[in-house]
């Protein structure tokens, strides 16, 4: 574990700077020195936060060994490795389209090769459990999300030249409309969070948003989608940030910022060889004031942010 100290700023866009006070006050050298590093804090525009005592985060390396999996390791007396196993998506409550359904809409299709389809709403539950070294420290995470289903119909051309209507069954979920998520530890409810989508704009968030944000916009990529959570863990207001420019996760409870989590690169595509592929390790900074059992909290804190990442780009 390594720590990185801040004084009288805090940046965390690109690799952090430590600014310390030079005891020779007169060299113009050291002024300029200093001067240039500031500006380059601000010009960078990453995240910087004013304060009047010495900030030290410590790193956690973590080992991901594969990018396809959701399981790491890491050095810690309290938990060496942690996974996220997911569970097939459910819906809450069973809807059923009419054996055959609408008769007219498919023949609609058939003549015009126009898809008439339709819906009908549903709530979805997205199961997890974040498994670690320690079954006691264990988390379940409880996902509710409202979607529908979505009845799609296309003209299809058969082998022998005839046409006939194909029938297909998408499962939409509506990630702006409320989806809301439970902690689960030892039967306990121990934290829950909203998820918003529109993070760098929505009111309820920018005491927090507008320290994260700061710079370019949201990446245009659908596999980088940005989202905040907001609620309580423990008692405490806990909000959870994923920035899409430098793909971290911001992890505040209050008002502080407790945790940054570096989410892995993916492997360059070019290499089609897996044993050449060079996985760029995530990491997680947490602040040096949180006692142990706190960072522990951070960490699977930052997995539940992971898995959120992960269901908003696959769902």
């Amino acid at each position: 574990m390594t720590k990185t100290a801040y004084k009288g700023e805090v940046k965390t866009s690109g690799n952090f700077i430590s600014l310390k006070e030079y005891a020779n006050t007169h060299s113009m050298k050291t002024l300029s020195v200093i001067l240039f590093c500031l500006i380059s804090l601000l010009v960078q525009g990453g995240f910087i936060k004013a304060q009047d005592t010495l900030a030290v985060f410590d790193t956690i390396k973590l080992v991901h060994t594969d990018y396809y999996r959701n399981d790491y390791a890491l050095e810690d007396t309290l938990i060496n490795s942690i996974s996220i196993q997911n569970s097939a998506v459910q819906q809450m409550k069973d809807v059923h389209f009419k054996l055959g359904g609408n008769i007219l809409a498919g023949m609609m299709t058939l003549a015009t090769g126009i898809g008439f389809g339709s819906s009908k709403e549903v709530d979805w539950y997205l199961a997890s459990v974040l498994r670690t070294n320690n079954p006691k420290l264990d988390w379940i995470l409880d996902v509710y999300c409202p979607g529908y289903i979505e009845k799609e119909r296309t003209r299809v051309k058969n082998d022998d030249g005839s046409f006939s209507v194909e029938t297909n069954y998408v499962d939409r979920f509506s990630w702006h409309q409320g989806a809301i998520g439970f902690i689960i530890e030892a039967g306990d409810t121990i934290g829950w969070h909203y998820v918003y989508m529109e993070p760098r704009t929505d009111t309820a968030l920018l005491k927090w948003s507008q320290l994260v944000y700061t710079g370019k916009k949201e990446h245009t990529s659908l596999a980088y989608r940005e989202f905040g959570l907001h609620g309580e863990f423990n008692g405490n207001i806990s909000s959870i940030f994923y920035n899409s420019n430098n793909n971290r996760i911001y992890l505040f409870t209050g008002n502080e910022l407790t945790g940054i989590f570096q989410c892995q690169k993916p492997p360059p595509q070019i290499l089609f060889n897996k044993k050449k592929r060079k996985i760029a390790q995530p990491y997680l900074l947490v602040n040096n004031k949180l006692t142990a059992w706190d960072r522990m909290d951070i960490l699977r804190l930052a997995m539940v942010g992971l898995r959120i990442k992960n269901v908003i780009i696959n769902y």
